[in-house]
């Protein structure tokens, strides 16, 4: 737990592991080959994985993001309006907290989607 790469120490622990399944003769050497060719495989697209999550977000993909969700926070109200009718003419106040309360989830996961 206190290495920082903790992936990639779980996929060395299973080879050392292999390995002492072939010392011990339950495994035989073809199969031992292509376990820890699966490791490596494993390893390689671990690996993959942490690049695309560390490469950094272009800043025209966020601001694009941004337009649409703020127009999406615009329109949902408009939508609303009628499905709020629909629940009875006392109702159709809700068709602004609930857009508002929607409209600010979306606006707070993409601002804190930027800043990861």
């Amino acid at each position: 737990m206190s290495k920082t790469n903790k992936a990639a120490q779980i996929i060395a622990l299973q080879s050392t592991h292999l390995k002492e399944l072939l010392d011990q003769g339950l495994i035989e050497d073809f199969r031992h080959m292509e376990l820890e060719r699966l490791l490596m495989e494993c390893y390689n697209q671990q690996g993959a994985s942490e690049r695309i999550k560390n490469f950094p977000y272009p800043r025209h993909y966020a601001t694009l993001n941004l337009y649409f969700i703020m127009i999406f926070v615009i329109l949902v109200p408009f939508g609303m309006l009628q499905e709020f009718e629909k629940l009875g003419e006392c109702m159709i106040w809700l068709s602004v907290p609930s857009p508002v309360l929607s409209g600010w989830i979306f606006h707070n996961h993409g601002k804190n989607r930027r800043n990861v």
